[in-house]
């Protein structure tokens, strides 16, 4: 895929589950596309003629108002289950097949050429429309930063899980995963609870790997009895929970599309790190940005399970944002 993206200098947008597959810092690479992608991702596939799609399912997530989606496109579908073939976006070429055997043939197949005028569009686009991440009030620290801060402490083999929400799409937008499988997430079904188990199953597959879970506060509180499996197996996991006390994506969505009407989204949380220290667990609990990189390094020279608690403001919004059932090209920037 990457032979490809190079000789044809085309640019290269991931879904949430696609983390990692292109790496993240590449020259051609947009990021995530979607309901939370880049507006230059986004706009990139509403304004293409041709998409080459490897392994999607164009979900709704992904594609936004679905009679809408890349307009003025020509589409090449590659997948190896045929029932997603032009199940939900029409393929002008539909290819099943493994992509371990399919790409190699493209490469034989596809030209080499530059698209100057198209990178000079979305390099504008870029310029124009970066990410911009939120401030954070006195006594916590916003998202992203928290993100840009945990990033400069990964390893390229570091494999990051998240739980689901607000946190998820901030670790897909602004952590740079280079590798395949160095990022586990849950796709587009809120599975909240799913990242810590997660995150036990990857130490186990993956040993002599530093393993990084993402949690919120109320993904965390789905199966934080764990961690006493975490601590009896000495488990070494870094279990960082982003505190904004409270469930945030619902809170987001309530605050936009339902007049602020806020209903069962404030959580009545236990003290994470008196919980963890309670099972044998070191801990810490940060609000600024100098403490998080203070704590991060200590946590570099602990061995074993550690929980790090991050206050992070209470009323963060995520952005970008494509409304639902709103086409790619409506991108809430916040």
């Amino acid at each position: 895929m990457r032979q490809i993206a190079e000789t044809y200098q085309c640019p290269v947008a991931h879904t949430l589950m696609g983390v990692g597959a292109f790496p993240s810092t590449h020259p051609l690479a947009l990021g995530m596309l979607g309901m939370h992608g880049t507006w230059y991702a986004n706009n990139a596939i509403q304004n293409a003629d041709l998409i080459l799609a490897l392994g999607v399912r164009f979900d709704d997530r992904v594609t936004g108002k679905l009679d809408e989606f890349a307009p003025n496109a020509h589409i090449i579908h590659v997948e190896v289950d045929a029932a997603e073939l032009s199940k939900l976006v029409p393929a002008d070429i539909a290819i099943r097949g493994d992509l371990r055997t399919i790409l190699p043939k493209f490469v034989e197949m596809v030209p080499a050429r530059t698209n100057e005028e198209w990178w000079a569009t979305i390099n504008e686009w870029k310029k124009d429309h970066p990410l911009r991440p939120p401030t954070a009030p006195d006594g916590s620290i916003a998202t992203p930063k928290v993100m840009e801060i945990v990033n400069r402490h990964l390893q390229a083999e570091d494999i990051v899980v998240t739980e689901v929400g607000q946190h998820q799409m901030w670790a897909a937008l602004y952590l740079r995963r280079e590798k395949p499988r160095t990022f586990l997430t849950s796709g587009g079904a809120g599975t909240m609870g799913y990242g810590f188990p997660a995150a036990m199953g990857a130490q186990f597959a993956a040993e002599g790997h530093r393993v990084v879970l993402l949690a919120g506060d109320g993904s965390f509180q789905m199966n934080l009895q764990e961690m006493g499996t975490v601590a009896q197996y000495k488990i070494p996991i870094w279990m960082i929970v982003l505190n904004n006390q409270g469930h945030g994506m619902v809170r987001q969505w309530q605050d936009l599309f339902h007049g602020q009407r806020r209903i069962g989204v404030d959580l009545l949380n236990p003290d994470f790190v008196r919980l963890a220290q309670s099972f044998g667990i070191p801990g810490f609990s940060v609000n600024s940005e100098e403490a998080l990189e203070e704590a991060l390094q200590t946590m570099e020279t602990i061995e074993g399970p550690i929980m790090l608690e991050v206050r992070v403001p209470q009323d963060e919004h995520v952005f970008p944002m494509v409304p639902a059932g709103q086409p790619l090209s409506m991108v809430l920037e916040g």
